[in-house]
């Protein structure tokens, strides 16, 4: 989290002269145009794969996501978040530490001109995913894990608070990127459905629906927790 907030502060004001082009969390016409455009994919799909056949059960979903988007990351809040070049896959292994401190980041494949907070909130689900384990052990991984959503809400504020605060030891993040949380957990979703391709093998395909399938039940049941989380965190 310190790591990130270094990350952030040291290209705050880099400019990087071109942009690279992709698309962006809050570009809605871009993402729904690609969402569609897989959908066309998979539908005049003809080798009877089983991942396509996975996929266009899954696909309606993000369809009304991307759809969804302007109304999940409003203009008017997005203008107040601050824009830089996103890392793009900030994580443990793509950092170096010295004498137990962040020193440096590599692994820049999904590096971006975006919100800072698409930064944030990828990083952030690792740090949910260590106050998860915590609490549940392996249990987590299970088909059937399903805590109940008080205990799900007081996980995700308690991630949320210490990651803010970690963060926040470096770097600002206003409230109004706090607040754009609960959204980019939907455009993030939405950015990882990238990932797939029909020129993948059949393999990599049913993993990475298996991989949407998740995001997807996780979203449904735990974003109403998440979105109280948020509120909770900011009004402290």
């Amino acid at each position: 989290m310190r790591g990130l907030a270094t990350y952030h502060k040291a290209i705050a004001t880099l400019d990087p002269g071109l942009d690279t082009g992709r698309i962006k969390a809050d570009d809605s016409e871009r993402t729904l145009a690609w969402v569609q455009d897989l959908d066309r994919q998979l539908k005049a799909d003809t080798s009877g794969r089983d991942s396509v056949a996975k996929m266009l059960t899954l696909l309606p979903h993000y369809l009304d996501w991307a759809l969804r988007l302007p109304e999940f990351l409003p203009p008017e809040q997005v203008a107040e978040c601050d824009r830089v070049m996103i890392h793009g896959d900030f994580h443990a292994f793509n950092v170096a530490y010295r004498w137990h401190r962040f020193s440096a980041c590599y692994d820049f494949d999904f590096c971006r001109r975006d919100l800072k907070v698409m930064d944030v909130i990828w990083t952030f689900g690792f740090t949910q995913r260590m106050f998860y384990r915590k609490k549940y052990g392996k249990k987590m991984w299970k088909d059937d894990f399903a805590p109940p959503l008080n205990e799900v809400e007081d996980l995700e504020t308690a991630s949320l608070r210490w990651f803010v605060g970690e963060y926040r030891k470096v770097y600002q993040l206003s409230k109004a990127e706090i607040a754009l949380l609960p959204g980019l957990q939907i455009a993030l979703a939405l950015y990882n459905m990238r990932f797939f391709a029909l020129s993948n093998s059949e393999e990599e395909c049913l993993e990475h629906f298996g991989w949407f399938d998740w995001q997807r039940k996780r979203l449904e049941r735990t974003a109403p927790a998440f979105q109280k989380a948020v509120d909770r965190v900011l009004k402290e």
